[in-house]
């Protein structure tokens, strides 16, 4: 039997249109947000795992403060 190509075997991508609303976590303003959709980070799950160094310093600190209160309710 051959090996699926790796790319077949990664769930589809959600549509922009059913991203995730992140202008829900205090400090992320919609244009953030927007930003955050424009590079590929469209759930909330993607969003906690992200490389976010490439962000402005206020938006990436409450992200940052968002995944802290996200791994104190979760262990």
């Amino acid at each position: 039997m051959r090996d699926k190509p790796l790319d077949k075997m990664r769930p589809k991508p959600r549509d922009k249109a059913e991203a995730d609303d992140f202008t829900g976590i205090p400090g992320v303003p919609a244009f953030a947000a927007q930003s955050l959709h424009n590079h590929g980070i469209l759930t909330f799950e993607q969003l906690r795992q992200a490389d976010l160094r490439w962000l402005h310093g206020p938006v990436r600190a409450a992200i940052e403060r968002w995944r802290i209160g996200i791994r104190g309710r979760n262990g």
